[in-house]
Formats: structure tokens, sequence, C-alpha cells
């Protein structure tokens, strides 16, 4: 909210002379308006309604709509009930079986409350051509037809449908290795993966698999055996990675691993945003998977999307045979930070060379 909403009402010129009718800090739950109050609230899980729950809501802005629990949706709109009240929503497509394209978008002509405008990224005033053009390039299948041609489109066949061994996956490279994932296993296995910056992208160079690997096929192990392998492994990095990125939902490892003063962090788990990450930068040839990282190679061409979930407007890979596409994603998404300005400097500087 703050980067795409008051950011530029309070920085940009064309919003000079309403900046000064605002009263708003950063993370604030609330803020003043021209002498109005307004609230500023999360929508994102089943229980986000109870925050708007009983308000009289003259205006309404959002973002993200498409991530937005159905719940909190069905009570916003019963909010509006003053006679100037309006909802001003944006998003970009998801599903085509998401409940705003069925409840909202496709009532569109019909329902004389609802107006709906689609803009195209090319339609996008204040993008050079070259920018729209190599954010064409980035996108592939699934999410070309969502980011750039705005279609409301079912996740379904193979998350990764663009794979190709033969080109993505490539000798080791040298580099720093700035980052570690790990998904964590109980009944499952284990897996880990480390990133590299080379001179030329980004390289998954090491594989952790403890199950396969070391412990003989055992399919279950100790918190403190998982964490005797990592250190063996850790140590079989040409360098200590930046930072180690482990399952959020595994608090015993996270716990086992401080006691032995191996810092970690939650690892990002937006699924569809590291899935897209992640295939952009497979697609653009800017990451690259080292041979060494046999697991992960071998379950990319089964990694799927649910059809049950797809059936319930939600973009979801079947949680089975996973946990290698689940460290891959980790890893990547999670260290966008460390890696992002690399692959753009690469990216313009082929962009450059092209024209």
């Amino acid at each position: 909210m703050w980067r795409n909403i008051f950011t530029p009402l309070l920085t940009h010129p064309e919003f000079a002379h309403v900046a000064p009718h605002i009263q708003y800090r950063r993370n604030a739950p609330s803020g003043t308006m021209f002498g109005q109050e307004f609230s500023v609230v999360g929508a994102s899980n089943e229980s986000s309604w109870l925050n708007i729950q009983g308000l009289t809501i003259i205006y309404a802005l959002g973002d993200e709509a498409t991530g937005w629990a159905e719940s909190f949706w069905n009570m916003l709109v019963s909010r509006l009930s003053m006679p100037e009240s309006r909802l001003l929503a944006t998003c970009n497509p998801g599903s085509a079986s998401h409940y705003l394209k069925t409840n909202v978008i496709d009532k569109a002509n019909t329902d004389p409350d609802i107006h709906v405008e689609k803009f195209l990224l090319e339609q996008n005033p204040t993008l050079a051509r070259k920018v729209v053009d190599r954010m064409a390039r980035m996108y592939t299948g699934l999410f070309y037809r969502r980011m750039i041609l705005a279609e409301w489109c079912a996740a379904e066949g193979a998350v990764y449908e663009t794979w190709d061994q033969d080109t993505m996956v490539q000798p080791r490279k040298p580099g720093e290795v700035i980052a570690v994932g790990i998904d964590y296993g109980t009944n499952h296995p284990s897996a880990g993966h480390a990133l590299t910056i080379t001179e030329d992208g980004l390289q998954l160079t090491h594989e952790w698999s403890p199950q396969v690997n070391n412990m003989g096929g055992r399919s279950r192990l100790t918190d403190k055996e998982l964490a005797d392998s990592l250190e063996r492994w850790l140590a079989t990095l040409p360098n200590q990675p930046r930072a180690i990125y482990a399952d959020p939902a595994a608090a015993s490892f996270h716990e086992e691993l401080r006691r032995r003063g191996i810092r970690t962090a939650k690892a990002d788990n937006h699924v569809v945003d590291g899935i897209r990450t992640v295939e952009s930068l497979l697609t653009s040839g800017m990451l690259t998977i080292a041979p060494e990282c046999k697991q992960l190679i071998q379950e990319i061409p089964g990694y799927r999307w649910d059809p049950k979930a797809t059936e319930r407007g939600k973009d979801a890979p079947v949680k089975e045979k996973d946990d290698y596409c689940d460290a891959m994603r980790y890893t990547v998404f999670s260290s966008r930070g460390y890696w992002f300005r690399h692959v753009e400097n690469l990216r313009r500087t082929t962009a450059t060379d092209r024209h």
C-alpha cells in the first residue's frame, strides 16, 4: 500500500495539490485525507473480513485483488452501504475459475453496479518500449497469457512448461554462493540447493539430499540427523552463503540449527510468485542448473499444477514429489535482494547488444 498508493500520492508532481492534505506514516493502520479518516487493512487470509466487519465504508481502494480472500471481498461489498459508496480495485488476472472472474468480471455486462477496464502492459505510459519488450520475453505460457495478454486462464499441466534439460542444465560454473534454500521433510525427503551468482547469471550449483546421499534411503530422519548432514554439506561449499532460507513451517529444525550457531531465515513461501520468478529466470537463460543437482533435474518434469485447486480458483502445484522444486523456489525467490541488480544489469547489457 505504501509503495503503490501513498508514495505516488505524496511524491509525484501531479499530486502536489493533494499531498499536503494527506497525513499518513508507513505501516500505520490509519491516517487522514482531506480531514476524513481512513484505515489500511490486509485481505490475504480467511479471517481478514473481521477487520472491516461492522464498518460503513464510503470509498475503498484496493490493490492485487486476486490475492484477497473471497470472504473479505463479500464483506467489503456489503459494507459499501452509502448511496455514494464506491470500490476501486486493481489486479493481475488469475485462474479462469477465480471468484473475481466468475462473480464479478463475467457479470459486468449485466450488472449496472460493475464496471471493468482491461489495460495491457504495452498501454502503460510510464514504460519505455524496450522495457515492455523485455518483460514480454521474460514470460511464457500461463504467465505470459496472464501478465502480458491479461487473460484469466487456468493453471494446468506442467508448472515449468518450458523446461528444456538440454539448455537449462549447464556445467557447474564458478562464482560466489549467495544463498541456500531448504525444504524440510518428516514423511518426505528434505532437500536443499545452493544458489551461485556467476558472471553470466545465476546457477543452482550444489544439492543437499540427505536421505538419498547420506542415509541409505531412510524415509524419516530426526532434526539432529538432518542438522548433522546439513553441517557436513555446508562445509563442502566453496564459501559460506550470505543467507540460509529454511521451510517457514519447520520451527523445530530452525531451532536445532540456531542452537548449533547456524543462522536461518524463514523462506518466502509465496508459491505462485516464486514459481513465476524461477520460470522467468530459466526461460531467459539467467538461471541454469548444474548436473550435480540430480534429484531436482529428475523432479522438474513431473512438477504439475493441481487440477483440484484450479477448480477452486486457486493456483497450487500438486503436493507430491515437490521437495526439490520447493527448495529451488525457496532459494531463488527468497534471495532476490542479493541477485536482482546483477540480473537486471545483465539483461540491460543483453538488450543493448541485441539492438
